[in-house]
């Protein structure tokens, strides 16, 4: 019996790679993201199971691009071992919750967003758009990311998208599919 997931069913949300390293190595467990025309976040509450990371390009700017290389540094990778425009990793969904300022600032360790919702909103150019927090756990680090996957021009930092072609599903159904081999090892 195949247990896999249907990879034209399965969510992929683009990160910065130090954003990526930070949940997959599980630093951060929630992440919030805003209401978005194309995938709204209460279109993905009702999601259950796996989610692919994907790590967006390198910022340009060399201060903040040195910052993002220090991150991935402390968790052993660097532009080469961690790639951009890859699936580096996979996370579970486990719920999903529309943020107040009073639940944004308790949850400000699990999102590390701060503790201010205004100030995040006025940061990421954001105001008066809801925010959600995407709770994961079981994150895993694919021991060989899925490189080149390139997603459509309007994917950005945060976003959530579903395969957008063939090319897409091979990555998905690699990724999942090492997922599941790394699972069944983990269970003997």
């Amino acid at each position: 019996m195949n247990l896999m997931p249907n990879a034209a069913h399965t969510l992929a949300v683009s990160l910065s790679p130090d954003e990526a390293i930070c949940y997959l190595g599980r630093v951060y467990s929630t992440l919030v993201v805003f209401d978005a025309p194309d995938l709204p976040p209460e279109l993905i509450a009702p999601y259950q199971g796996r989610i692919l990371i994907h790590t967006l390009g390198f910022p340009d700017e060399p201060p903040i691009k040195h910052l993002c290389q220090e991150i991935l540094a402390e968790f052993g990778f660097d532009v080469d071992t961690f790639p951009a425009l890859s699936i580096q990793g996979l996370a579970t969904v486990i719920d999903v919750v529309k943020y107040d300022p009073e639940s944004f600032a308790s949850d400000r360790e699990a999102h590390g967003c701060g503790e201010s919702l205004s100030a995040y909103q006025a940061d990421s150019e954001k105001f008066g758009c809801d925010a959600w927090g995407i709770r994961l756990s079981d994150t895993f680090v694919l021991e060989r990311p899925g490189c080149d996957v390139i997603p459509s021009a309007n994917v950005g930092n945060g976003t959530f998208w579903l395969p957008q072609s063939e090319a897409h599903l091979d990555d998905f159904r690699a990724a999942l599919q090492r997922d599941q081999q790394s699972l069944s090892h983990q269970n003997y």
